[in-house]
């Protein structure tokens, strides 16, 4: 028998209790075996002090027994035909099955990269709020000059027969409500400057600052959607 190659043949033990051994030392046991008891030799195989060992197949379990417990009594022809007679017969271990494990190379961890910093959603700008526009009241026209244009009432006002404060009073013009301007006055007693407006068809006196100013073209504009 060469020593070291693989024999994947059976021979017997031969002793009355032999330990199967993990490793090729006497420290530990897989378990005992009979003596006479066919394990399945796939190689001869020297420990660190040149003991010899066995390394064996036992039942599906792999271990070392002591060369001195091993004895040789088996032919091939033998050995095939009682393994053709398993239920499990051994296989045929080869050179490369018994390389030892290699450790594959670490796997290199990958470092993330750092998350892209998201950009902030800017806070939408509110639209500036316009501011109301203030309209010329008929006071700022001057007295005197005809002005035949409509403006707005901008104040709950009394609608009188003369221009100055009295009982003479028509009626209370509203705010938003559309007159006819025709030209300002001064008034006789007060000094204050008074419209002679028209509203629907009745002549009358309203103060002049209590009327807006919306433009010849707003006016023309009122007057082509009453006609």
């Amino acid at each position: 028998m060469e020593f070291g190659t693989i024999q994947n043949r059976f021979v017997k033990t031969s002793k009355t209790a032999v330990n199967l051994r993990p490793e090729k030392n006497r420290k530990a046991s897989l378990g005992q075996i009979k003596k006479g008891t066919p394990v399945y030799l796939i190689r001869q195989e020297l420990d660190d002090q040149d003991e010899l060992w066995a390394f064996v197949n036992y039942n599906g379990q792999e271990g070392y027994i002591a060369w001195d417990c091993i004895e040789i009594d088996m032919t091939i022809e033998q050995s095939e035909a009682y393994n053709n007679s398993l239920p499990s017969p051994m296989p045929n271990y080869t050179e490369e099955d018994l390389l030892p494990p290699t450790t594959p190379a670490p796997t290199l961890a990958v470092t993330p990269e750092p998350p892209v910093p998201l950009t902030p959603t800017p806070e939408p700008t509110p639209a500036p709020t316009p501011e109301p526009i203030q309209l010329p009241t008929a006071d700022s026209i001057g007295t005197g000059a005809v002005i035949n244009q409509y403006g707005v009432v901008n104040f709950r006002i009394p609608f009188r027969s003369d221009p100055y404060i009295s009982d003479n009073i028509y009626r209370f013009a509203e705010p938003g409500e559309y007159v006819f301007m025709i030209r300002n006055v001064a008034g006789p007693k007060d000094g204050k400057i008074w419209t002679l407006v028209n509203i629907r068809g009745q002549e009358g006196y309203i103060l002049s600052e209590c009327i807006d100013v919306i433009g010849q073209e707003a006016s023309e504009a009122y007057a082509w959607q009453i006609n």
